[in-house]
Formats: C-alpha cells, sequence, structure tokens
C-alpha cells in the first residue's frame, strides 16, 4: 500500500490575545489561559491544528472553516475561573494608600485666646 503524501504546512508564530485564543489561516483557535500573551507555534499536521510553546504541545484543535473558531471547553473554564479570580481580588482589595503633603505650617495660638473671644 502507498502512503499518500500530505503537504507540508510550516508552523507560524502567533501571540496569545487576551481572549486566550490564536489566529491561524482566517480562524481562531483556543489556548489554556495561562498562554495569554506569550508566542506559540501554530500548524496544520495530521489533520489537527495543533498549537506548541517550543515543544510542548499545549492545544489541538479539529480545524474550523475560515472565519470561525473553536474553543476547548477547559480553556473557557480556565479563562473564566482566571476572569473570576481576578474581579474578586480586585473587589476586596484595599483601596490604594493616598499620602498627602502639607507645606504650611499651622499657627498655634494658647486656649486663653478663644477665651477671651468667647468670654
Amino acid at each position: 500500500m502507498i502512503e499518500q503524501l500530505r503537504p507540508y504546512a510550516p508552523a507560524l508564530a502567533r501571540k496569545v490575545d487576551a481572549e486566550s485564543l490564536v489566529s491561524y489561516r482566517g480562524s481562531r483557535y483556543s489556548v489554556p489561559p495561562a498562554h495569554v500573551g506569550q508566542r506559540v507555534s501554530v500548524q496544520a499536521l495530521g489533520g489537527k491544528i495543533t498549537i506548541k510553546v517550543g515543544e510542548l504541545i499545549v492545544a489541538e484543535h479539529t480545524p474550523v472553516p475560515q472565519g470561525h473558531s473553536q474553543i476547548a471547553p477547559e480553556h473557557l473554564q480556565a479563562l473564566w475561573k482566571q476572569t473570576v479570580a481576578r474581579a474578586t481580588a480586585e473587589r476586596h482589595a484595599p483601596p490604594p494608600r493616598c499620602q498627602i503633603a502639607f507645606t504650611q505650617s499651622v499657627e498655634r495660638r494658647p486656649l486663653s485666646v478663644y477665651a477671651e473671644v468667647a468670654g
């Protein structure tokens, strides 16, 4: 049996956006949110879209038509957990400390001055 050769698709470098997605051939694919902001390589390999950080495969997806997105449920769940944790931390964080430096001195008067005025 002769095995059919598949065309080679080189890996392309992409940056994971804030929504934990990468663009590839006009579609978007999810990665674990721990990789937001990182550079990854994306490649069509063996009928799948493979996303790697270095040599580590962090996500694999079935290709979708151009303009569509493929989001793994576990990636979405992790992104929601991260978002809720950040919002909770911000809501319960103490307000930033405010320090005011006064440059003028306050005049000091003896209490007898006020007693005379009230008297």
